[in-house]
């Protein structure tokens, strides 16, 4: 066979394999392009936030993703190596590339997707699991504290944690409420649960009463503990008066006479004088007095004392008669 025949054999093979006179000089697209052998894996398993874990490969099958607690709606991609695969997911069957969107995603509940890949010849199918968890939030900030008869100090500020309050010994007890800055943290006011925003009545004993709110975040792990010190009553020992009689109804005299800042004296008794009596006054009516020394009075010199202790319980004062008979 000479050379020009074996050219006119190849012309002609050409033409009644593919057509004469195309404009289109691409072979391939006469052939048609080679198509993907059907497949069930995945090539890729895309987040719109997070990452899986472990990293993406297509012959691992089971995966989670952690989501920080600000996010509570992610997309999940699933990219089919074969792209005319039926891809499902919990029953919903997407296109191989298409978004499937998860939305008001909770804390502490696991959201299970199980995606199934079936290959375009239905001949194979593989299935992948992503596990997807919400992680608790871990803000325990307070927005505000107050106690409805008297007024915390410093003015309050969330990183601020010890306040000072005082009320009058009258008031026995007080109300305090604080507002969560995260309204799934947890609140306790002196041990007990509290509604964020809701007052809770705290017992005040005399003087210094130390009382705690606490903050626990979502986590149960953050926990902020602030501290209110509540001061009920004054600081005031001093007497505004001190009378003396004795068992006769007798006046005895004071000397010097009484001021409050003067704390040591002398009564000079009679000689019928068996005991005296003492009244006494204070300055602060919340205080409390007592008396120390024998009242019935013996030849000589009687020695009597008197304690005043200030309503907030943080100050004494002791004031001494001498009674000489």
């Amino acid at each position: 066979m000479n050379k020009n025949t074996i050219n006119f054999f190849i012309i002609t093979m050409f033409t009644i394999l593919y057509g004469c006179g195309s404009t289109d000089n691409n072979i391939d697209s006469k052939m048609g392009a080679v198509p993907t052998a059907p497949s069930a894996y995945l090539s890729d398993l895309k987040t719109s936030a997070g990452e899986i874990n472990p990293v993406f490969s297509k012959d691992v099958t089971g995966y989670t993703l952690q989501l920080d607690n600000s996010i509570d709606a992610v997309d999940i991609t699933p990219v089919a190596e074969d792209p005319l695969a039926e891809v499902d997911i919990n029953g919903n069957i997407i296109t191989p590339e298409e978004a499937f969107g998860l939305t008001n995603i909770r804390v502490g509940y696991p959201t299970v997707l199980i995606i199934k890949v079936t290959s375009s010849d239905n001949s194979m199918s593989r299935t992948y699991s992503l596990i997807i968890t919400r992680n608790a939030a871990s803000n325990a900030d307070l927005l505000d504290i107050q106690i409805d008869c008297a007024v915390i100090s410093p003015a309050f500020k969330q990183d601020t944690i010890i306040y000072t309050a005082s009320v009058a010994p009258s008031v026995p007890s007080v109300n305090i409420k604080a507002v969560l800055k995260d309204p799934t943290a947890t609140l306790h006011i002196d041990h007990s649960i509290v509604n964020s925003g809701d007052y809770s009545n705290v017992d005040l004993a005399p003087g210094l009463n130390v009382i705690d709110v606490v903050a626990t975040a979502q986590d149960n792990t953050t926990e902020k503990v602030y501290t209110i010190v509540i001061t009920r009553g004054y600081s005031d020992a001093d007497l505004s008066n001190i009378a003396v009689s004795d068992n006769n109804n007798d006046v005895i005299y004071l000397s010097p006479v009484f001021d409050k800042d003067i704390t040591t004296y002398v009564a000079q008794l009679k000689p019928t004088s068996d005991s005296i009596n003492i009244i006494l006054g204070t300055i602060d009516p919340y205080s409390t007095t007592s008396i120390n020394g024998a009242l019935t009075m013996h030849s000589g010199v009687n020695t009597v004392s008197v304690v005043v202790r200030s309503s907030d319980v943080s100050t004494e004062r002791t004031y001494t008669i001498f009674a000489v008979k």
